[in-house]
């Protein structure tokens, strides 16, 4: 062979070598970009959200969301038209919470509950605290009290399958396996038509406190004094004020402390910084005010008088009844949270007036206090501003 040729067969051979560095550069860069791609579409974490209705988040470990899906019927209508886009984890919760305050599955007159359940086996160990704490700032802004649970399970088939077949999350299926673990008479069938706050209830008559069923139990105050609800928890170690007693506790009290009686006023207002439940009763010739704490149940003021007006033609043994007017009253509106109840005379008749706020509108029940004939019904919208913090319910 010619020496004239080494130059060029150096030149090829120098030429493979590149291309073959070149080949080996993009088989690697193209494996980064699977990698990456892989990484990023597959599901890492997930969280699901109860609010009656269920919805779940899942997320890759970029932290973005890959999907928002629905667990029930209601959370289907709650989700329609609704988008992920490129949002991400923080994003995507705080839309949510808008969405529900929005459709009024949360609100200001509502005993507002919602559990955060991560999958224990892939979520982030700080997934469920980044969730709890970014509802928890969305409600404050928005000024509406909830009480906030949280749990890490793991999210089995089997649990998959009987949660899909219950028409609830894996989250509320996995509360209400705790309470028939506690009784056996309790069946899943029988708890998952109910609702989270009556599940709570139950565990309570079970003698089950809420620190035993989550890993995280917070109550969100509304901005009952001008404050966001973190100036609270500086002082009194936790957050808020907690939720109110509900009527049917408060007149449990009044009633002790007038050792029985007649209610003729009731009513659920904010005095001093803080919401008080004020309750007249009048009992043989006398007339009871009592005030009392809505967070706490404390006695705040206890007045006694002679009832000078007995009003003609009134016979107290004759009337229906508080518990009978709020139950006509309750079914008219379908439920709801009584805020004021009060006995009058109108137009020479003894009537029953009742206040009952539900999912943002007020209603006005006027109810014949012997006959129990419903006279008057008004229904009007409610102002979105700072309303009741969370509270137990209607009452009796």
């Amino acid at each position: 062979m010619s020496l004239s040729l080494w130059p060029e067969n150096k030149k090829r051979e120098a030429l493979k070598v590149k291309k073959k560095k070149l080949g080996i550069l993009w088989a690697g860069v193209f494996l980064i970009a699977l990698v990456v791609f892989v990484f990023s579409s597959r599901p890492a974490n997930s969280i699901t959200l109860d609010v009656n209705p269920g919805i779940e988040i899942t997320t890759n470990r970029l932290n973005n969301v890959l999907s928002v899906s629905p667990l029930d019927k209601e959370a289907t209508k709650v989700l329609e038209g609704f988008s992920v886009g490129d949002q991400d984890f923080d994003g995507v919760v705080n839309e949510l919470v808008d969405l529900m305050i929005l459709t009024g599955h949360i609100s200001t007159e509502k005993n507002n509950l919602i559990l955060i359940t991560a999958n224990d086996n892939n979520a982030h160990p700080t997934l469920l605290e980044q969730a709890g704490q970014l509802i928890e700032e969305n409600l404050q802004n928005r000024q509406v009290g909830a009480r906030l649970l949280g749990q890490t399970i793991a999210y089995s088939k089997e649990i998959r399958t009987i949660a899909t077949d219950k028409g609830i999350s894996p989250g509320k299926l996995a509360v209400i396996k705790k309470l028939t673990a506690v009784d056996s008479s309790l069946s899943v069938e029988g708890l998952a038509p109910l609702s989270l706050q009556e599940i709570l209830a139950l565990a309570e008559e079970l003698d089950i406190k809420p620190e035993e069923l989550f890993v995280q139990v917070k109550n969100v105050a509304a901005d009952l004094g001008g404050g966001t609800g973190k100036e609270e928890a500086e002082t009194t170690g936790t957050v808020g004020m907690g939720p109110l007693l509900g009527m049917e506790k408060a007149l449990e009290i009044a009633l002790a402390r007038t050792d029985g009686g007649q209610v003729v006023e009731f009513e659920l207002e904010k005095e001093r910084g803080r919401y008080e439940y004020e309750v007249e009763v009048k009992k043989d010739d006398k007339k009871y005010e009592v005030e009392i704490d809505a967070h706490t149940g404390e006695v705040l003021e206890f007045k006694e008088r002679r009832d000078g007006y007995q009003g003609k033609n009134v016979q107290p043994g004759l009337l229906l009844g508080i518990e009978k007017a709020l139950e006509i009253a309750l079914a008219r509106t379908d439920g709801g949270q009584v805020v004021e109840f009060e006995l009058v005379e109108e137009r020479g008749r003894y009537e029953y007036e009742v206040e009952i706020k539900k999912e943002g509108q007020k209603y006005e029940v006027e109810i014949d206090a012997y006959t129990g004939k419903v006279l008057g019904f008004k229904v009007r919208e409610l102002s979105r501003g700072v309303g009741i913090d969370s509270t137990t319910g209607s009452g009796l």
